[in-house]
C-alpha cells in the first residue's frame, strides 16, 4: 500500500484549525471545516468539504466576504507583507461536475486515483503541486480525522469501543457514563483535538456521550461486563469478557459497513 501523498504539507501547510467559526466585518460568521496555514509561503487555505452535490448560497457569498484579518483573529500567521488566502471547496469527483456550477471557487477534487485542481489556489507554487497526484494504491490516513458527529454508526462505534475498554477496564472510578470519561475517550481518539473549535469539540463529545449511553441499553453484556469492573474494579476474567463483548460488537458494525458498501 502506498503512502498518502503530502502535496500541502510539503509546501509548509499545517492545519491550524477545524471547524472554527469566524466572524466577518459584515456581523456574519463562516464556518470552515478547516484553515491551513504554510509560513514558508505566506499563503493560506481556507477549505470546506462537500459530499453532496449542492452549494448553500449564503455560506458561499459569506466565503467571497472573508478577508485575511478576519482570520488572524484565530490562527496564527506571518506577514511578511504579501501574504494572501484563498477558499476552496473539497469535494469528490462523483458529484463536481454539479457543484461546480453554482460558485467561482476554486476545487480540490478527489477521484478514485487521483487529486486534481480546479481553478486556481492563487499561488503558483501550489497550482504546480497540483499537477500529478495520484492516489492510486493509497490508503487514506483516516487516523488525522478519525470522525464527525454526523458520521454513521460503523464508522464511531468501533472507534469508541476499542478505547471504552482501556477506560473502564484499567482505571480503577471511571465511570463510562461519566462525561469526563467521554472527553478523555475524545481525545484519545482524535490526536488533533487541540485543532478543532470548542463548538464542533462540545458536538463530537456529545456524540461520543449518545452512541456510550445507547451501546450500554441496546447490549446486556456490555451493561452487566462494565458495571461489574465500575463497582467491583479489575478482574481478568471481567476484563476478558468486557474485551469479548466490544470485540463481538466491532465486528457487527464493521460487517455492517460491508453490506451498506
Amino acid at each position: 500500500m502506498d503512502e498518502w501523498p503530502s502535496t500541502l504539507f510539503d509546501l509548509g501547510y499545517r492545519v491550524r484549525r477545524i471547524e472554527q467559526a469566524v466572524r466577518l466585518q459584515s456581523a456574519q460568521k463562516a464556518t470552515p471545516d478547516m484553515i491551513a496555514v504554510s509560513n514558508k509561503l505566506g499563503h493560506v487555505i481556507v477549505a470546506e468539504c462537500k459530499g453532496g452535490n449542492n452549494i448553500d448560497r449564503d455560506q458561499d457569498e459569506r466565503y467571497k466576504q472573508l478577508t485575511l484579518e478576519d482570520l488572524r483573529i484565530h490562527v496564527k500567521i506571518h506577514d511578511n507583507g504579501r501574504t494572501r488566502h484563498a477558499v476552496c471547496y473539497v469535494d469528490m469527483a462523483d458529484n463536481h461536475a454539479s457543484l461546480e456550477t453554482h460558485t467561482e471557487f476554486p476545487f480540490t477534487t478527489f477521484g478514485r486515483d487521483r487529486v486534481e485542481l480546479h481553478g486556481s489556489l492563487g499561488h503558483n507554487a501550489v497550482d504546480g503541486s497540483f499537477s500529478d497526484v495520484s492516489l492510486d494504491g493509497a490508503r487514506e490516513p483516516t487516523s488525522l480525522y478519525p470522525f464527525s458527529p454526523d458520521d454513521p454508526d460503523y464508522v464511531v462505534v468501533p472507534l469508541i469501543l476499542q478505547e471504552l475498554v482501556g477506560f473502564v477496564g484499567k482505571q480503577d472510578g471511571v465511570r463510562a457514563d461519566d462525561p469526563g470519561t467521554h472527553e478523555a475517550i475524545l481525545e484519545k481518539i482524535h490526536r488533533h483535538a487541540n485543532l478543532i473549535s470548542d463548538r464542533h469539540w462540545s458536538n463530537l463529545t456529545k456524540r461520543v456521550s449518545k452512541t456510550i449511553k445507547r451501546l450500554l441499553e441496546e447490549s446486556g453484556d456490555l451493561r452487566y461486563y462494565v458495571s461489574k469492573l465500575e463497582s467491583e474494579g479489575y478482574r481478568p476474567s471481567t476484563m476478558q469478557g468486557l474485551r469479548n463483548t466490544c470485540e463481538s460488537l466491532i465486528v457487527s458494525y464493521e460487517t455492517q459497513a460491508r453490506i451498506d458498501s
